[in-house]
């Protein structure tokens, strides 16, 4: 544990604030959660996982990895970090244990928009590393880090959610259908979720609280993800592997 919470230290430190477009401090007084949804085609979303096969990673990479490119395009800024929630059922014990055990990594970026072949790289060992290092619980982790403390969330603002969890019926005579909702408003000021669908298509949901971030945020963070996801894929057809490791 002590050197997970060195390498902490050393990765947050000095770690900005994401400058997400900031509404009159007197439009919304009071903070609201609101969700849009797209979607991602079926041919695009076979493109993203084609390009996780050709490049020897995951679909999670990729769209990690098209978040931080629209993150830099919308705010300019290059270096920030993102929150990652982590299920903490690592043993026998809490495995079987009922209630919500997860927390959240924070994967830091630095690279400017250099092409997919880098970004995929910089995006898989950033979030490898970050994700081989969550023993320590992300409360301890901000008091490690020490941040300078204002109004906003604590070393993120931006937390991206991949829900690739397999739908479970209940041993009973009846059926279930996931319903997505919006992110509560306390959970983070832009909750990203990205939901593959059956049919081959991915859904994603952008949920923004409305008192830290502008309602024009959401449409242009669709419009550059669309874009940025047709980027990628137009990459897959392009040579070039990346090694494969630890399944990132």
């Amino acid at each position: 544990m002590a050197a997970q919470r060195r390498f902490w230290r050393a990765e947050l430190d000095g770690t900005l604030d994401l400058a997400l477009p900031v509404p009159p401090s007197a439009a919304r007084p009071e903070a609201e959660a609101q969700m849009l949804t797209f979607r991602i085609d079926a041919t695009e979303s076979e493109a993203v996982r084609g390009l996780a096969r050709r490049r020897g990673t995951t679909e999670f990479t990729v769209l990690l990895a098209v978040c931080a490119s629209v993150l830099r395009s919308a705010t300019g800024q290059h270096d920030f970090a993102a929150g990652v929630p982590v299920s903490r059922r690592g043993s026998e014990l809490l495995a079987s244990a009922v209630g919500c055990l997860v927390d959240t990594v924070c994967v830091r970026f630095r690279e400017p928009d250099l092409g997919w072949e880098r970004q995929l790289l910089a995006t898989r060992e950033a979030a490898t590393a970050a994700l081989s290092h969550q023993d320590v619980p992300f409360g301890e982790v901000v008091r490690l880090v020490n941040p300078p403390r204002t109004r906003r969330d604590p070393l993120y603002q931006f937390l991206f959610v991949y829900q690739d969890t397999p739908a479970v019926s209940p041993a009973l005579a009846v059926s279930t259908v996931p319903v997505p909702m919006p992110a509560p408003a306390g959970v983070c000021e832009v909750v990203t979720e990205v939901w593959p669908q059956p049919d081959g298509s991915t859904l994603v949901d952008v949920t923004h609280r409305t008192d830290r971030v502008t309602d024009e945020f959401p449409p242009c963070f669709r419009d550059l993800f669309l874009a940025a996801v047709r980027d990628a894929a137009r990459s897959a057809a392009l040579p070039g592997e990346i090694e494969s490791t630890n399944g990132m």
